[in-house]
C-alpha cells in the first residue's frame, strides 16, 4: 500500500537539530506519563486473569488438594457488555441531535454519523471497548478520517485502545482535555519504517537509528499473550522483520513564546528519534475515554472496576468450591493407611496411599463430609456478587429457585434495570463528544465524500452547526422490543375502552412497523380509518344514547371492520 507524502513540517521542527531536541523532550514526556500510572497495570492484569478464569487463588496442589475455580466474575462481566451494547446499538440512528434549531438538519446529521459509524464497525468496536472497560474501568477511542473510495461511507477511523497502550501527561482528573501530551503505542516492522523514511513520510535525519526487537509482551504483566499460546517476540530469519516500538500522539508545543499549539507527532520510543511532526488540524485531541464506574478519586487512573469489585468474591467462591469439591471426593475415595504397602496396593483414584509403621492390615478411615454450610455460604456469595455487579442470576439466564416469589423476582428485575441504566449512562456519555467530533471530521473532509453527502442530504454548514448529542438507546426502554411490548399493552387498553381511551391505534401501528426490523416496513401503507377502534356499547356516550353520541368532540363510532363469511346457523342442543 503506497504511503502518502508527509505534510509540510512546522517551523518548530524544520531542522534536524530542532527535531532531535523535540524527540528527546517527547521521549521524556512519554516516560513521565508511563510512570504516573504507577502500579495500576498490576491490577489490570489481575482483573484480566479473573475475567479469563485463570487466576488461581487456592493453590494447594502440593498438598494433594485440587484447586477448583468456577466462572463467577466472567459471566457477570460478559452479560454487562451484552446488555449495555445491545441497548446502545439496537437503535437507528445510534445518536440523536437536538436543540440546533433545524429539525431537518438534525436528521441529516444523525444519518451521516450513523452511516459512517456503522461503516467503521461501531457495534463490534463498542463491544470490544466494553470488554476492556469491565476489567480496567478505562478504555479509549481514537477517531480519525482517511477516505476509502471503494467503501460506502468509508473513511472514518474508529480505533479501540487498551489503557495499557495509552499515555497521558500530565495525568490529572481532567483526563484527555487537561493533558499536554496524549497518545498511544503501536508497532511497525523495521523494514516498513525504513521504507517510510525513504519515501519521506518519516524524517530521514542523519544519525537517527531504528532498532528492532521490541514486543508488546514487555508490557504484558498479566501474561495475556503467553496464556493464549502466542510467542509475540519470536524472531525470524530476517532482522528487518523485527518490530519497532512507536508512539503517535497529540502534543502541545510553545514555539518561540508564541503560545501553545497542538501538533501531531510520531517517535521511535527506545531511541527517541522523531519520525513525524505536523500541524494538528482539529479543535481537540482525537482521543476519547470511557468508564463504567464514576469514582470520586482525584487521580485520573481509577483503582476500581467491575472486575476488581468482584475479585474478593471470586477468591472466596474459588476457596469454597475447592473445599466442597475436595471434601466430597475425599469422602468418596478416602486415603489408605497401612504398613509397608506391597506393590499391588496403589493409589486408587482420589485418595492417597499413606505408608505407616503400624503393623496390621491395610485400612482406610470412614469419612463423612458435610458440605451444607459451604453451599449456604456460596449462595450468600452469589447474592453478594449480584448486588455488587448489579447483574443478577435472572439477567444471566439462570433458573431461579422455586421458592422465589413473583414479587421478589420483580424487585430483582427492577434493580437490574436501574443498574444497567446507570452503566449505560456512564459508558455512553463520551459518545456525545465522539459524535460532535465526527461531524467536525466530516466537515473538514467534506470534499472527499460529498457524493455520499448528497445522498444523505447533509451540508458542510449543517455538520458544523452546534447541537446536543445523546445516545438513542440510552435506556433499555428505548429498545425496539421494549417499544413493541409497550404498544401491545396500549392496544389492549384501546380494545378494552374504545375511543374513550384516547389511544390512536394508527400511531401505535407506525411505531411497531418502525421497530420491527422488517425489510421494507417503512413502505407499508395502511389507511388510518381502517385502524380506528370500534366503539364499545355504553362507552363514550351519554346514558340512553347510542355509543359515541354526546361524547367528546371528534369521538364516535368508527367504520365497521370487514367481517368474514357468516357461519352456519347454530343448531339447538338436544335434551339430555
Amino acid at each position: 500500500m503506497a504511503k502518502k507524502a508527509a505534510p509540510k513540517t512546522p517551523a518548530c521542527g524544520n531542522t534536524p537539530e530542532k527535531r532531535a531536541a523535540l524527540g528527546s523532550l517527547f521521549q521524556m514526556l512519554i516516560q513521565a506519563g508511563i510512570a504516573q500510572k504507577g502500579s495500576i497495570d498490576n491490577w489490570w492484569s489481575l482483573c484480566e486473569k479473573i475475567h479469563r478464569n485463570e487466576w488461581t487463588s487456592y493453590d494447594q496442589e502440593g498438598e494433594g488438594l485440587e484447586p477448583m475455580e468456577i466462572p463467577f466474575s466472567q459471566p457477570r462481566q460478559d452479560m454487562l457488555t451484552a446488555q449495555v451494547c445491545s441497548v446502545i446499538t439496537k437503535q437507528e440512528p445510534y445518536m440523536l441531535a437536538e436543540d440546533s434549531g433545524n429539525t431537518q438538519g438534525e436528521e441529516s446529521k444523525e444519518r451521516a454519523v450513523h452511516k459512517f459509524w456503522k461503516s467503521a464497525g461501531f457495534e463490534i468496536k463498542l463491544r470490544k471497548a466494553s470488554n476492556i472497560c469491565t476489567d480496567t474501568n478505562r478504555v479509549f477511542y481514537r477517531v480519525g478520517f482517511e477516505r476509502v473510495d471503494d467503501k460506502a461511507y468509508g473513511g472514518l477511523i474508529l480505533d479501540v485502545l487498551h489503557p495499557r497502550k495509552v499515555v497521558l501527561f500530565p495525568c490529572t482528573e481532567e483526563g484527555v482535555q487537561g493533558a499536554r501530551l496524549v497518545g498511544h503505542r503501536f508497532y511497525r516492522r523495521v523494514k516498513e519504517v525504513l521504507a517510510m523514511k525513504k519515501a519521506k513520510v518519516y524524517f530521514g535525519d542523519p544519525g537517527t537509528t531504528i532498532v528492532g526487537g521490541d514486543s508488546p509482551q514487555e508490557y504484558d504483566l498479566g501474561n495475556d499473550i503467553g496464556s493464549a499460546g502466542v510467542v509475540a517476540n519470536a524472531s525470524g530469519p530476517d532482522p528487518m522483520d523485527e518490530r519497532v516500538e512507536l508512539y503517535e500522539f497529540c502534543v502541545k508545543v510553545d514555539y518561540e513564546d508564541s503560545g501553545e499549539k497542538w501538533y501531531l507527532a510520531t517517535i521511535a520510543f527506545k531511541t527517541g528519534a522523531l519520525l513525524q511532526l505536523q500541524d494538528y488540524p482539529y479543535s481537540r485531541p482525537w482521543y476519547f475515554d470511557a468508564s463504567y464506574i464514576i469514582s470520586n478519586d482525584d487521580a485520573y487512573w481509577s483503582n476500581v472496576s467491575v472486575a476488581r469489585n468482584l475479585a474478593g468474591l471470586q477468591d472466596a467462591m474459588n476457596k469454597y468450591n475447592s473445599g466442597f469439591y475436595n471434601g466430597n471426593m475425599i469422602s468418596a475415595f478416602p486415603p489408605i493407611f497401612g504398613p509397608e504397602l506391597p506393590e499391588k496396593d496403589y493409589r486408587y483414584s482420589w485418595g492417597d496411599i499413606i505408608p505407616t509403621d503400624t503393623p496390621g492390615q491395610n485400612w482406610n478411615p470412614t469419612t463423612s463430609f458435610r458440605g451444607d454450610p459451604m453451599v449456604k455460604h456460596m449462595q450468600i456469595i452469589d447474592i453478594a456478587g449480584d448486588r455488587t455487579a448489579r447483574i443478577s442470576a435472572n439477567t444471566q439466564g439462570s433458573i431461579q429457585d422455586r421458592s422465589t416469589t413473583a414479587t421478589e423476582s420483580s424487585i430483582v428485575a427492577s434493580a437490574d434495570s436501574v443498574g444497567i441504566e446507570e452503566y449505560i449512562g456512564n459508558f455512553a456519555s463520551t459518545l456525545a463528544d465522539v459524535a460532535s467530533f465526527t461531524c467536525e471530521l466530516l466537515a473538514l473532509h467534506f470534499e472527499q465524500w460529498q457524493g455520499d453527502a448528497l445522498t444523505l442530504g447533509v451540508t458542510k454548514l449543517g455538520l458544523l452547526a452546534p447541537c446536543l448529542w445523546e445516545a438513542n438507546g440510552k435506556t433499555p426502554g428505548n429498545t425496539p422490543g421494549a417499544k413493541i411490548a409497550a404498544c401491545e399493552r396500549l392496544v389492549s387498553l384501546a380494545q378494552a375502552f374504545g375511543p374513550a381511551s384516547g389511544i390512536d391505534p394508527y400511531e401505535l401501528t407506525k411505531v411497531v412497523l418502525q421497530n420491527s426490523n422488517l425489510s421494507g416496513a417503512d413502505n407499508i401503507q395502511i389507511p388510518k380509518e381502517r385502524l380506528a377502534p370500534p366503539a364499545q356499547p355504553g362507552i363514550g356516550g351519554l346514558p340512553g344514547q347510542p355509543p359515541g353520541v354526546g361524547g367528546p368532540p371528534g369521538v364516535g363510532p368508527g367504520p365497521a371492520l370487514p367481517q368474514g363469511p357468516a357461519g352456519p346457523p347454530q343448531q339447538p342442543m338436544p335434551n339430555a
